[in-house]
């Protein structure tokens, strides 16, 4: 199983820094990746529904339940990766062939259409959208037969975007925006983790067994 594990430490450096290694990382990102991300739609990549709930209080009618349902959500920006600093390599370990690399997610976006009822009021149509920052990742590809195709050794979080939510259509009901903030950004960076480090590295391993690791 390819290991997913948080990096405390920012996994980078120069004294293996290669052309080579660069070379290699851009054609799996801007190539083979890309036809793998179009292949299995993860740009957007659907994501699931969810449901918010919250509670006010209000003078002589007392507690009032609000919820907003979630749904038709995406997340887009997985196929716009690149390296965030020089790869390394190829070099031997353990008698087989390797390179790593530092990549970058600048436009991670999450968008959701959903439904707000709050009391016995009609149902209002709202949207929600985030923004994600930076998200880096460390990956390392091996090779076991010089000039073969590889797969991914590790896959390693060395940062975590802040996401920036942003609602539409609350209307009235706008004051009730921190409840959805909060049920909002918990979902979504679950499925951001979810995403990068299941079906985006599905994506990756497929597209690094597809090119030779050079010499």
């Amino acid at each position: 199983m390819i290991s997913v594990v948080f990096a405390v430490l920012f996994l980078s450096g120069t004294a293996l820094a290669s052309p080579l290694a660069n070379q290699y990382v851009d054609s799996v990102l801007n190539t083979a990746l890309r036809n793998e991300i179009r292949a299995l739609g993860l740009d957007p990549a659907g994501l699931p529904d969810f449901q918010v709930e919250f509670q006010d209080k209000v003078a002589i009618i007392g507690k009032v339940k609000g919820k907003a349902d979630f749904t038709k959500g995406n997340l887009t920006g997985l196929s716009e990766a690149r390296r965030f600093s020089e790869c390394q390599g190829p070099y031997y370990s353990f008698g087989a062939r390797n390179i790593n690399c530092t990549i970058v997610f600048d436009n991670l976006k999450i968008n959701y259409e959903g439904k707000l009822k709050y009391g016995k009021m009609p149902k209002v149509n709202i949207k929600g959208k985030a923004n994600v920052t930076s998200t880096v990742v460390f990956f390392e590809v091996t090779s076991q037969n010089p000039g073969m195709p590889g797969s991914v050794k590790n896959f390693l979080f060395t940062q975590i975007g802040k996401l920036n939510s942003k609602f539409t259509g609350l209307g009235p009901l706008n004051k009730f925006v921190t409840f959805l903030e909060n049920g909002f950004r918990s979902h979504a960076e679950a499925q951001i983790f979810n995403s990068l480090s299941q079906r985006y590295q599905q994506a990756l391993g497929r597209a690094v067994g597809m090119i030779p690791v050079p010499n």
